[in-house]
C-alpha cells in the first residue's frame, strides 16, 4: 500500500488587482478578485527516511539550478514542521516532488499555490491540524518570498 499523496496547485487569474495602501512593515495591501483554473502544478509527498525535494515537468527548467531548500514548497514544509513540533507533533521527514506546469514568475500564482498545496498536503500527511493562528504564522514566513509581497518601492 503506497503512502504517496498528491494535490493539485491550481493557477489563478486576477480579474482585478489593486494596491490599496501600505502596511506598517512596508508591504503593500492588495485587493484582488481572482478565479482559479483547472491548470496547475502538482505536489506529491510521502514519508521517507530524510527530507528531500525534487522537481520536474515542462516548466521546471528555471528552478532546477536553485538550492532545493530555497523553493517555496520546501520552505512551506519547514515552516509547517516548525509549527507542528512546537505543538508536540513529530512531523517526520518527507519526500516532496513538484511537477511544474505553470511558468515561473508569470503572475499566475504558481509558487504561492505550490506552497499552499504543500501546507495542506503535509498537514494531512502528518495528521496535524494547526489552529488558525499557526496557519497565519507559517504562511507569513512564506509571504516574504511572494513577488506581490515585496516591500513598497522594490
Amino acid at each position: 500500500m503506497s503512502t504517496l499523496q498528491s494535490l493539485n496547485a491550481p493557477a489563478k487569474v486576477n480579474l482585478a488587482l489593486h494596491v490599496t495602501g501600505r502596511r506598517e512593515d512596508g508591504y503593500h495591501l492588495l485587493e484582488t478578485f481572482a478565479v482559479f483554473t483547472a491548470l496547475g502544478d502538482r505536489i506529491s509527498a510521502e514519508p521517507d527516511d530524510h527530507d528531500s525535494f525534487s522537481i520536474d515537468g515542462p516548466e521546471a527548467g528555471p528552478l532546477r539550478g536553485e538550492a532545493s531548500g530555497s523553493n517555496l514548497v520546501a520552505r512551506a514544509r519547514d515552516a509547517l514542521r516548525e509549527a507542528a513540533r512546537a505543538d508536540g507533533h513529530a512531523a517526520e521527514p518527507v519526500r516532496l516532488h513538484l511537477d511544474k506546469h505553470l511558468p515561473v514568475a508569470s503572475g499566475i500564482g504558481g509558487g504561492s499555490a505550490d506552497a499552499a498545496a504543500a501546507l495542506k498536503l503535509l498537514a494531512r500527511l502528518w495528521g496535524y491540524q494547526p489552529a488558525p493562528e499557526k496557519w497565519r504564522r507559517s504562511g507569513f514566513k512564506l509571504v516574504r518570498m511572494f513577488p506581490c509581497a515585496l516591500p513598497a518601492g522594490h
